[in-house]
Parts: C-alpha cells; sequence; structure tokens
C-alpha cells in the first residue's frame, strides 16, 4: 500500500507543483483560427496574430488581428478583425494574475455577399494562472457590441521562451478556437 502511495505521488507532484513565477505578459504569437459565425454553414480558416508588453509592473498593452475566409458556392465569406487594448494587473499570488482591459476592436465580415463593418469599444476581465512551472490556464469574460464573449484557454511552455497555446471564444453569434505558438520575450 505504501509503495503504490509513493509511485501515485511521485506521478501527480510535477502535475500539482506551483510555478515558481506567473504568466508571461511580453509575448508575441500566430496561431491557426477557425470560427463558425452563426447563419454560415461552413467554418472559415485563417490566422490570427497576437501580442501583449508590459508598460510597468501593473499595466500591459496587447493587440490582435487576424483573417479568416472560405468559399461557399462560389461566394467568399471572410472575417477580418484589429483590436488594441490597455489593461491593468491584479496579481492574486505569485502564479496568478486577475486583470481588467479596455480597447477598441475594428471588425469587418462579409457573409454570403452580405458586407458589415462593426467596430466598438470592448472590455473584459480575467484570470491568468501558471498551475505547474510549464502549464498555464487562463479564462476572461468580455464585451463587444453589446454581445458578452467567453474566453477558456491553455499554454504548455516547452521551452522558457516558446508556448503552445490554444484558445476557445464563445458569444451569441460566433464561435472561435485558435491553436499557435507564442514568443515570451
Amino acid at each position: 500500500m505504501l509503495k503504490k502511495s509513493v509511485a501515485i505521488a511521485c506521478f501527480a507532484l510535477p502535475f500539482m507543483a506551483m510555478a515558481e513565477n506567473g504568466p508571461q505578459w511580453n509575448s508575441v504569437g500566430i496561431a491557426y483560427a477557425e470560427q463558425k459565425p452563426e447563419g454560415v454553414g461552413q467554418h472559415l480558416t485563417g490566422y490570427e496574430v497576437f501580442g501583449s508588453f508590459l508598460v510597468n509592473d501593473a499595466v500591459f498593452i496587447e493587440g490582435r488581428g487576424g483573417d479568416v475566409s472560405k468559399t461557399i458556392a462560389s461566394v467568399k465569406n471572410t472575417a477580418d478583425s484589429f483590436e488594441v487594448l490597455a489593461g491593468y494587473i491584479m496579481p492574486a499570488n505569485e502564479t496568478t494574475d486577475f486583470y481588467a482591459k479596455l480597447g477598441y476592436r475594428w471588425s469587418d465580415t462579409s457573409y454570403a455577399g452580405v458586407s458589415a463593418e462593426n467596430n466598438d469599444l470592448t472590455f473584459g476581465l480575467g484570470v491568468r494562472s501558471m498551475i505547474t512551472p510549464a502549464f498555464e490556464l487562463n479564462a476572461a469574460l468580455g464585451s463587444f457590441d453589446n454581445e458578452a464573449e467567453l474566453s477558456l484557454g491553455a499554454a504548455y511552455q516547452f521551452t522558457p521562451q516558446w508556448a503552445m497555446v490554444g484558445e476557445y471564444k464563445t458569444s451569441d453569434n460566433l464561435d472561435r478556437w485558435l491553436l499557435g505558438v507564442r514568443l515570451n520575450f
């Protein structure tokens, strides 16, 4: 019984250990993006680039932009977006940060030949936590165009500078998935 308990503890300990450092806020990345807009029968695919930069210990600037598209029945469906935000970090402990951010998002869409621009203020409240020295989880609740948006994500640091990232965002009219790489600096 004791050998079994020691073996389980040795296996589980690396996954339960807390990181010595908190989430990385100075980073840039690129990701494969896929989104499913309401009313469009297919998923649109493309890319998203993103980055953030610490201005000081508590303030950061974030930017992201992307392009997804798919031709369906000879009609090209596209969605382009770009956003710039400023945020404030509130550390909860050495491995977890809460944050608030406010910014502006520009968005152009064309579905089934109908084009629209949607430019508006955006804000969000979230948490980022290093649950192990190499694995980060994050979640945020935000708003854009008077619609709530939930974001869930993870990052696996395979070196101190490089991480694999994944993210899922959902709102009433749109579901979006991202899978990519992030460079911390």
